[in-house]
């Protein structure tokens, strides 16, 4: 399994900015359209579930090019990876499970179309290790390789993975 995936959503409303002074109502319907979009496009990409810790870095394709601060898009970006979390990627949305997402304004994507009112986020999903642990190349999961090469956290799937993971860890055949 690789340990990165891109992920663009398609904007399902208008953008919701830090300097907006919205209603609560307004706010509260575009950050659920968000977060279902997000969901949405992640269970149709087939992203996995079940990650232990990922790094996001976010890309906002406006449909102009006129300047913009990316951080005032945070609330965006919130709800999107409350959706990816919704969606299984990782458990929780907290600093042991998520690193970023880090915000770019990323090139402009002038459109007419009807689907796409505000333009597109491109997400750059990476899985983040802590040092020590690697993935298993079989399932995703990320392990800790004790020093006799045995693995450390990981009993998910029993003897085939890990007997599959142990033919890369020694490099040959046990």
């Amino acid at each position: 399994m690789s340990g990165t995936w891109t992920l663009t959503i398609t904007a399902p409303c208008g953008w919701i900015n830090a300097n907006q002074r919205e209603h609560w109502r307004v706010k509260a319907e575009k950050t659920k359209l968000w977060r279902e979009a997000a969901r949405t496009w992640a269970r149709s990409e087939r992203l996995p579930t079940g990650l232990d810790c990922v790094h996001i870095d976010a890309l906002l394709h406006f449909r102009d090019s006129r300047r913009r601060d990316a951080h005032n898009y945070m609330p965006t970006l919130k709800a999107i990876v409350d959706g990816i979390v919704d969606h299984g990627l990782i458990p929780d949305d907290t600093t042991l499970h998520l690193s970023g997402p880090d915000i770019r304004v990323g090139d402009p994507r002038p459109t007419r179309v009807s689907y796409a009112p505000a333009g597109f986020v491109t997400l750059l999903i990476r899985v983040q290790l802590d040092p020590g642990r690697t993935l298993c190349p079989v399932c995703g999961i990320a392990v800790t390789v004790l020093d006799d090469g045995r693995l450390n956290g990981h009993g998910l799937h029993g003897k085939a993975c890990a007997g599959s993971w142990a033919v890369v860890v020694s490099g040959g055949d046990r």
